[in-house]
């Protein structure tokens, strides 16, 4: 099945998509702020607005660990 965005009347197709777009964090150029945005893998490089109306560039993340299987921060 492939999860392309098109013109998908069902409610499911949204719900399954958006579980799937990985979520980056951005920060803006102009006033600082960090926050995080879903993005699909082939945009997350390309800048975001920002509320300020600035424009936000993707920052590196720390990765993080799985133990037991579920995520956690050391």
């Amino acid at each position: 099945m492939c999860f392309q965005q098109s013109r998908n009347p069902d409610p499911f197709y949204s719900i399954v998509r958006d579980l799937l777009m990985p979520t980056y964090t951005y920060k803006c150029t102009k006033c600082e702020k960090e926050f995080p945005k879903m993005s699909s893998i082939a945009s997350r490089d390309e800048p975001k607005d920002c509320d300020c109306g600035g424009e936000a560039k993707r920052t590196v993340d720390k990765p993080q660990m799985v133990k037991d299987g579920f995520p956690y921060n050391k």
